[in-house]
C-alpha cells in the first residue's frame, strides 16, 4: 500500500466513525481532519467535498459485499445448497460492523440526501439481487422450479433480512454468531422453497 493509499483509508476510517457516531449531517470536515491530522486541502484534493467522501465510503463498502458474492461459486446442481450458500454469504457480511453502520447512516440521512441512498441502493442491494436472479434463472432452466419470477429474488431477499438484520440495526441485538445465522438462512431457505402450508 502506498502512502497516498494509506491516507485515503484513514480518512476514510475516520469519517465512517464520525458518521456513524454522529449521523451525516452534524459531521464536519474539521472533525475528520483533526482525526486523521491532515489538511482541509488534502480531503478536497482526494474526495472533493464531504459528500465525496461518503459516496467513497458507500462504494467501498458495498464493493466489498458484492465483490464476495461474485466470486463466490454457486455451481452446485442443488438449488437449496446454492440459496443456503448465497444466503449466508449475503447475511454475514451484512451483519459486519462497518455495514451496519453505513445502513444506519443511509436509512437516517436518504430523505434530505436522495442521491446517497441511490448511489447505496444501485452498488450494493441491487448487485446483489442479480447474482441471487442468477441463481434462480439457472435452477428454473434446470427445471428445478417453475418459470423464473424476478420477483421471486426480492422475496428471498426480504426474508433473509428480515426482523434479525432490523434489530441488529436497532441494536436490540448484537451480530449473531456463525451457527446462528446459518441455522436461520436454512430456515427462510425452507420457507421459501416449500412455503408452511401442510
Amino acid at each position: 500500500m502506498t502512502k497516498k493509499e494509506k491516507r485515503k483509508e484513514e480518512i476514510l476510517d475516520a469519517a465512517a466513525n464520525a458518521f456513524y457516531t454522529n449521523g451525516y449531517s452534524a459531521t464536519s470536515l474539521d472533525e475528520i481532519t483533526k482525526e486523521v491530522g491532515c489538511s482541509k486541502r488534502t480531503i478536497y484534493n482526494e474526495f472533493a467535498s464531504k459528500d465525496g467522501i461518503f459516496k467513497e465510503l458507500i462504494i467501498t463498502n458495498t464493493n466489498q459485499v458484492i465483490s464476495v458474492l461474485e466470486n463466490k461459486k454457486f455451481e452446485s446442481s442443488d438449488l437449496k445448497e446454492n440459496l443456503v450458500h448465497f444466503g449466508f454469504t449475503l447475511m454475514n457480511t451484512y451483519m459486519q460492523p462497518k455495514m451496519v453502520g453505513v445502513f444506519k447512516v443511509i436509512l437516517n440521512e436518504s430523505t434530505r440526501f436522495p442521491e446517497l441512498g441511490k448511489i447505496f441502493f444501485e452498488n450494493g442491494p441491487k448487485k446483489g439481487t442479480e447474482v441471487l436472479k442468477r441463481i434462480l434463472k439457472n435452477a428454473a432452466s434446470l427445471k428445478q422450479t417453475k418459470e423464473f419470477d424476478e420477483d421471486n429474488a426480492d422475496y428471498f431477499i426480504g426474508m433473509l433480512r428480515s426482523n434479525i438484520h432490523l434489530r441488529v440495526l436497532l441494536g436490540l441485538k448484537e451480530t449473531p454468531k456463525e451457527e446462528e445465522l446459518k441455522k436461520y438462512v436454512e430456515g427462510a431457505v425452507d420457507i421459501f422453497l416449500n412455503g408452511v402450508a401442510k
